[in-house]
């Protein structure tokens, strides 16, 4: 029995020993994987950064390749003002109000032209950046409607519009989720540019689940919850549901 005791008692501690050495090959384990983890990170921000470094320079190229453009135009309007590369006579005018009071004087000309590619490619990064501008300010929402809908009437007012996506997904209990997105067309109670819409409903129930709006506010006077108010309108108007 005292060698059974002690056997018993080396079999334990042999266990013992062998559960610690698992023990710390597992946290050697876990402390690669977790190196592994943060070298990745730490790989992939690089990238990132590099990209954003590239997207930088590329901007900046793009912005003087803009200029370059933009002096070959300006030239191209004061070439083709008198009559230029047309193979014509040269008017009259040319003479008297360029030639003689202008040209005939030493840099004058030149200085004009260099005025002129300045405003030009002035006006034209102005442009630019007021279009990047524009394009700021984009917002995308999500409303959760569940209101009781006809799903009659909604199918009528959805073939009314020209539908980029449809999408249907059935679950394990057999229910039915259907979502459609689309470009509203122009109205004028947007106040300016119409939103990207979509909605997710039930066809079975007949319930309208969630509104989704996607729309540029410095296109437009509304405010978030204004485009809401609007699209339920439309919806009630249609027949869709109603707000009582």
């Amino acid at each position: 029995v005292l060698l059974r005791g002690k056997d018993l008692k080396m079999l334990i501690q042999g266990m013992k020993n062998e559960l610690n050495t698992l023990q710390m090959m597992k946290e050697r384990i876990n402390k690669n994987l977790l190196e592994n983890v943060f070298k990745n990170i730490e790989s992939n921000t690089k990238y990132l950064v590099d990209a954003s470094g590239a997207a930088e320079r590329s901007s900046a190229s793009l912005e003087v390749m803009q200029v370059i453009l933009a002096g070959g135009f300006a030239f191209d309007i004061i070439d083709r003002m008198s009559g230029g590369t047309l193979n014509i006579t040269v008017p009259d005018w040319v003479n008297v109000f360029l030639v003689d009071p202008i040209i005939s004087v030493p840099f004058m000309w030149w200085g004009l032209n260099i005025i002129f590619l300045l405003v030009v490619s002035n006006r034209l990064l102005w442009f630019m950046h007021h279009l990047q501008e524009q394009a700021l300010g984009a917002l995308t929402f999500t409303a959760k409607v569940n209101k009781r809908i006809s799903n009659e009437n909604l199918q009528k007012f959805l073939k009314k519009r020209f539908l980029e996506i449809t999408d249907c997904s059935v679950s394990a209990d057999h229910e039915e989720l259907r979502k459609s997105s689309w470009n509203e067309p122009k109205d004028p109670r947007w106040k300016g540019e119409a939103p990207k819409i979509e909605i997710q409903y039930d066809p079975k129930n007949e319930f309208l689940l969630l509104i989704n709006l996607t729309v540029n506010l410095r296109r437009t006077q509304l405010s978030r919850d204004d485009f809401l108010l609007v699209f339920e309108e439309i919806l009630a108007e249609e027949g869709v549901y109603s707000f009582t």
